[in-house]
């Protein structure tokens, strides 16, 4: 690319930087063109040829589950290949992958419906031997999923703020209706589970779990609330002192403290501060009786 277009470019993202800092305080845009003078072209001598481009921040290849781009101003589309998703064959596979590491699951069992948690981009896919569940971020909404759907997910491999291992970006594909899954009956304490491979390449299990990790799978355990659930969340304990969080943002809150509830949803954990607590998330009230 010749210079003055490369600086032109440059100028454009320069502007573009300015406007945004400028619209936090005005309500309105204006692009301002800017140049450098300085940097950039090509250099040679007798011997050697330099091209050199002034601002040149990152050059590469980028996607998402639906875009790819080649970045930089002397990168050509195709001139680098986007690197191929690993096929993988059970959920354990994945979860040991890198964050950033596109990803193919062929056959998974849809645990979740689209609306579930109040959202249109969440589902949980779990693997039809209920050996491992995963957490799925969708790149857009799939109005026609439904609790049992055998689907293949294809997307990227993140780990969420909560340490929640997840397929992000992911788009799936329908194979064929089925059968929901039964959940998981297990006690407090089996809830979340140890360390799943060697996290960050893997899940990392519940401060004090033990055992399968469950994180992803769709279970029930039972309990007696034992706190206000006024103050905006719900503990279970079921005489095992191993109290378990009831997610509940989503949900219209009808029980008190003292009484004791059957809790089907996706077993998950939340970070507070350095502890990993134990977290089920029912899809919606009606995962909740004994009310």
């Amino acid at each position: 690319m010749p210079v003055g277009k490369a600086l032109q470019s440059l100028a454009v993202c320069l502007a573009v930087s300015c406007l945004t800092a400028a619209s936090l305080s005005a309500g309105q845009f204006a692009i301002d063109w800017a140049v450098l003078s300085g940097g950039g072209g090509e250099m040679s001598s007798a011997s050697y040829r330099l091209n050199g481009t002034l601002g040149q921040g990152f050059a590469g290849y980028a996607s998402s589950a639906s875009y790819r781009h080649w970045v930089g101003f002397w990168v050509e589309p195709g001139s680098i290949a986007p690197p191929q998703p690993v096929i993988v064959q059970n959920l354990e596979q994945a979860k040991v992958l890198a964050d950033g590491t596109p990803v193919v699951v062929p056959r998974l069992v849809a645990t979740t419906t689209a609306g579930d948690f109040g959202s249109s981009t969440l589902a949980y896919l779990e693997q039809e031997d209920r050996a491992a569940g995963i957490r799925v971020a969708l790149a857009s909404p799939v109005e026609w999923l439904g609790e049992g759907a055998r689907v293949s997910v294809t997307g990227v491999m993140s780990t969420t703020p909560d340490q929640e291992r997840q397929i992000a970006s992911a788009s799936l594909i329908l194979l064929t209706p089925g059968a929901p899954l039964e959940p998981l009956r297990m006690t407090n304490r089996a809830l979340g589970g140890g360390d799943l491979g060697v996290p960050p390449l893997g899940q990392i299990g519940v401060t004090g779990g033990y055992g399968v990790n469950t994180v992803g799978l769709l279970v029930v355990v039972w309990g007696t609330v034992v706190n206000d659930p006024s103050a905006g969340f719900t503990l279970l304990d079921d005489g095992s002192g191993t109290p378990v969080r009831v997610e509940t943002g989503h949900l219209a809150v009808l029980w008190s403290q003292g009484d004791y509830l059957k809790v089907t949803g996706l077993s998950s954990l939340r970070k507070n501060g350095d502890i990993l607590e134990r977290l089920i998330i029912p899809r919606s009230n009606a995962d909740i009786s004994g009310l």
